[in-house]
């Protein structure tokens, strides 16, 4: 949900080169993306939001984490004032965005979307995909690396992980408009404090 704000993205691959020792002494605005994985997250973008369905998990502290992240590098004086602004700004926007999600339920007019708040702390991201017969797994690690696989059992063990996530789970699409209010309330105060 996160690719197509720039800044976010670009601090989500900043993050991971920090942590794997692949930056030394490089501030976030010194980083460039390289064009190559922009264009990838634009590419993953415009397949994603063609899918009929999707649901979507969350954490209940998903940005409060991100924001902690994000105070962690200002600490570190890797981030400057104007890119915290910059950051929080796009956090705003997205959470904008995913609230006028949660309202009405569609990507848009051809994709719909559900989006869950999970009452358990969220490991790791999983995604699953299925076109016809077929199926794709994804389980995320390593922050931006993962593990896939096409296979029908793993995809099977997916399926039932995922839908013990949501039975878990809060959903907040089209429904449950005290605790959509309540969320979001939580994660703009989240962005606004810190």
């Amino acid at each position: 949900m996160y690719l197509h704000h720039e800044n976010i993205a670009k601090f989500r691959l900043f993050k991971w080169a920090y942590q794997m020792n692949l930056l030394k002494d490089v501030s976030f605005k010194e980083m460039e993306m390289p064009r190559g994985v922009v264009r990838s997250q634009n590419n993953f973008i415009t397949e994603i939001r063609q899918m009929k369905q999707t649901s979507v998990v969350l954490n209940s502290n998903v940005f409060q984490s991100f924001v902690q992240d994000v105070n962690y590098f200002r600490d570190l004086n890797l981030l400057d004032d104007e890119d915290v602004v910059a950051l929080k700004n796009e956090l705003r926007l997205l959470l904008s965005e995913m609230e006028n999600y949660a309202i009405s339920g569609m990507f848009n007019s051809l994709s719909s979307v559900k989006l869950y708040i999970s009452e358990l702390e969220l490991d790791s991201s999983y995604m699953l995909f299925k076109f016809g017969k077929h199926t794709y797994s994804h389980i995320n690690v390593y922050d931006l690396g993962g593990i896939e696989s096409q296979s029908p059992k793993l995809s099977e063990y997916h399926v039932m992980w995922i839908n013990s996530l949501k039975r878990y789970s809060k959903l907040i699409t089209q429904s449950n408009e005290i605790e959509r209010h309540r969320f979001f309330r939580e994660q703009k105060a989240c962005i606004d404090q810190n």
